[in-house]
């Protein structure tokens, strides 16, 4: 009999019928990569958005947007000068806080190593209080840290114009 299909948030097995190159960007044949590294080289925005939406599929966040939606609506918010680091790292910049994945699993799927980082230092840690969570932002040093404060600020933005209430609002300004 045929297995159900993975929810579209667990990250598929290298090899299983998922990934075929039709449906998804590419995977490495086997292995589990310990650090962020490209393999194959690096995945473009358009990858970047297909890894989004094969990780998210269908999922809302508690006011109804989709998260993919969100993620590329903070892509939009980073402007036309936003670097390709930039504007993958928005649309995948919830991915480890709100689904299974892993950061091991993004490099698997192409992801660049600044990327990677990026998303890891945007990632709020299990018993992590927001203030230390913004001042680890703050104080995240490279391109992976400008990255991930740039992302930060833009996600900020754009959930609060869609805040529901003032005092949420404010609260985002902060």
């Amino acid at each position: 009999p045929e297995q159900p299909a993975p929810r579209a948030h667990a990250p598929p097995s290298a090899g299983s019928s998922r990934d075929s190159p039709a449906r998804s960007p590419p995977t490495p044949d086997g292995g589990i990569s310990t650090t962020c590294r490209p393999y194959p080289p690096s995945v473009d925005f358009a990858d970047a958005v297909a890894i989004a939406a094969r990780v998210y599929g269908a999922d809302r966040d508690r006011s109804g947007v989709l998260f993919l939606a969100h993620g590329i609506n903070v892509v939009q918010e980073l402007g036309r000068a936003a670097t390709s680091t930039a504007m993958n790292a928005a649309v995948l910049h919830d991915v480890i806080e709100e689904t299974e994945w892993t950061i091991d699993d993004l490099a698997r799927w192409g992801v660049d190593p600044v990327v990677c980082e990026a998303v890891k230092v945007l990632t709020r840690q299990t018993g992590e209080t927001y203030t230390d969570y913004v001042r680890r932002i703050c104080d995240a040093p490279g391109v992976a840290g400008d990255t991930a404060r740039l992302v930060k600020v833009a996600a900020l933005t754009v959930s609060a114009d869609r805040a529901d209430s003032d005092a949420l609002r404010e609260r985002y300004e902060q």
